[in-house]
């Protein structure tokens, strides 16, 4: 067999040499428009991973405070400072003759996490900077605002088993009710 047998009338005139610039720009264009697409979509996951990520770190410091006041026999109270990051575990001491809240350890949120309002069950809606842990591991219900670029979320801690009750991405700040 030729070759002659596989050369079309195409080949001869120039037409099948390869991709127009005009097809290169079009498949480019796309590319980069999924690629723009995907990245915008993806922001929205790692700003609520960031939320949730803070979120667990404050329910861990809170049942560590949980887990002195029980072992320990006094309370422990924790404390969000007003840098909006730092986050502290204070347990009471005697020092002379005046009974007060010294340091006991002490956290950071990741830098693109700031703390919002604290605000506890059944109050009148005040802002607060401490939540108490009693010495039975029990403390009030209560929730935080963290806040991260344009996202905020309300993390709600019960105050029972320590645990995150209600986390809320963005939405209306929920009401805060202590159970029963």
């Amino acid at each position: 067999m030729s070759r002659r047998a596989f050369v079309t009338d195409d080949d001869r005139r120039g037409r099948n040499r390869g991709i127009t610039l005009i097809e290169l720009l079009a498949v480019v264009t796309l590319l980069s428009l999924a690629v723009g697409a995907l990245t915008v979509g993806m922001d929205g996951f790692t700003e609520e991973g960031r939320l949730r990520a803070a979120a667990n770190q404050i329910v861990t410091l809170h049942q560590t405070a949980r887990l002195e006041a029980v072992s320990g026999g006094s309370p422990r109270q924790l404390v969000f400072e007003q840098d909006g990051r730092t986050i502290r575990i204070e347990r009471p001491d005697v020092i002379g003759r005046r009974w007060q809240w010294v340091l006991d350890r002490e956290a950071q949120l990741s830098a693109q996490v700031t703390l919002g309002r604290v605000t506890i069950a059944n109050s009148d809606d005040t802002e607060y900077r401490e939540v108490r842990i009693h010495a039975d591991g029990t403390s009030p219900k209560y929730m935080v605002e963290l806040k991260t670029g344009k996202m905020r979320a309300f993390v709600t801690i019960d105050g029972i088993n320590g645990q995150i009750d209600a986390f809320v991405v963005d939405g209306v700040q929920p009401k805060l009710m202590e159970a029963g």
